[in-house]
C-alpha cells in the first residue's frame, strides 16, 4: 500500500473521530434520563478510548473495548452506536 493511501485513510479516520467525539460529548450533556441504555461511565470510557485510538492509529498498538459493550447492550438502531461502530471499522483498516 502506498504511503499516500495510508495517509488518506488516517485523515479520513481522524476527521470521523472528531465528528464522533462531538456526538459523544453532546450525549453526555443530556440529562441522565435521556441516555437510553447508555451509562455516563460508558460514555466517559468511549471518550478515553477515542483519545487512545487517535494517539495509536493502529490496532497493533491499541484495540478499543467499546464495540463489545455497544453490541451487548445498546439498541442496534442507536445513531451514536452506529457512528461509533463505523469509526471502529475505519480504525481496524488503518
Amino acid at each position: 500500500m502506498r504511503k499516500t493511501d495510508i495517509a488518506d485513510k488516517r485523515n479520513v479516520f481522524l476527521q470521523k473521530l472528531c465528528e464522533v467525539r462531538k456526538l459523544v460529548h453532546n450525549e453526555l450533556e443530556l440529562p441522565s434520563s435521556c441516555y437510553e441504555g447508555k451509562s455516563p461511565g460508558q460514555l466517559m470510557l468511549i471518550i478515553k478510548e477515542l483519545e487512545m485510538m487517535e494517539e495509536a492509529l493502529s490496532t497493533d498498538v491499541f484495540v478499543p473495548y467499546y464495540p463489545r459493550f455497544i453490541n451487548d447492550s445498546w439498541d442496534f438502531n442507536d445513531d451514536l452506536g452506529i457512528a461509533l461502530m463505523k469509526l471502529a471499522t475505519l480504525y481496524e483498516k488503518l
